[in-house]
């Protein structure tokens, strides 16, 4: 009698164990059919040019706007180039927060800068989920010529860049005063990839805090990379800005 209660007790143990395994895979089975399928969901409606031919919008249409947490895009250096890709992470929230996101419509702008001029550009968009899934799609953004008054394009190479060069950066900020797009990124392999949008021409620029900020008369200028512009602080008093905008201990140094 011991003997049968005990086998009993362990049928019962074994079916509830059976009747637990059944629950678990059919609530894993619920869960993977609710997870969002970015695949079909997420799609580009339209492109349009930015105020230069370095900057392109897109525009996103998605159900799964709530469930995306980063949108990320790649731009595929040209054939024989020696520079490692532009590549930038959006938050959600950051594009939320710039006007870029109406959760409504399931709207999305993607800003996508660094672009070359004159080309067809290969573009990899990867989205990331807050679920964990993520996605990828390859795209092509044509871009027009870029008018160049500074003559980078027409440049004297003393020295140029080779396959096996190693360099710690890929891209340089240039001062200009030879144009009303101050100042201009390059590239190593002398590529323009990027134009001030401030329609001024001078010197005083840098770098700061993701934004590139511009000295011109006694206005200090701060330009997004995706081509927004602000002016940030008229200084009156002064008679111009020169030279040199330099870090500081906290800020930039005018």
């Amino acid at each position: 009698p011991t003997v049968h209660k005990s086998g009993a007790r362990y049928r019962k143990v074994i079916m509830k164990t059976s009747g637990w395994a059944i629950l678990f895979v059919s609530l894993f089975f619920s869960m993977a059919k609710a997870a969002p399928n970015p695949s079909p969901s997420t799609v580009v409606v339209s492109q349009q040019a930015g105020p230069t031919p370095f900057i392109s919008y897109l525009t996103l249409l998605t159900n799964q706007s709530t469930a995306i947490k980063n949108i990320q895009f790649t731009i595929t250096p040209k054939p024989g180039s020696v520079t490692r890709p532009v590549s930038v992470t959006y938050s959600l929230s950051y594009l939320e927060s710039r006007g870029y996101v109406n959760k409504t419509t399931g709207q999305i702008i993607l800003p996508v800068f660094g672009l070359y001029a004159n080309y067809a550009n290969t573009v990899i968009l990867s989205y990331f989920f807050t679920n964990g899934l993520s996605y990828q799609q390859r795209m092509s953004i044509p871009t027009a010529a870029f008018s160049d008054p500074c003559g980078y394009h027409n440049r004297t190479v003393i020295q140029a860049r080779t396959a096996d060069t190693s360099l710690s950066y890929d891209y340089m900020l240039v001062k200009n005063y030879c144009g009303t797009a101050s100042p201009t990124i390059l590239d190593t392999d002398g590529e323009v990839r990027w134009v001030g949008t401030a329609g001024v021409a001078f010197y005083p620029s840098t770098l700061f805090q993701n934004s590139i900020y511009l000295a011109a008369g006694i206005t200090l200028y701060r330009m997004e990379l995706d081509g927004a512009i602000s002016a940030t602080k008229n200084y009156s008093g002064i008679t111009a800005f020169q030279h040199n905008i330099d870090y500081g201990k906290r800020g930039m140094i005018l």
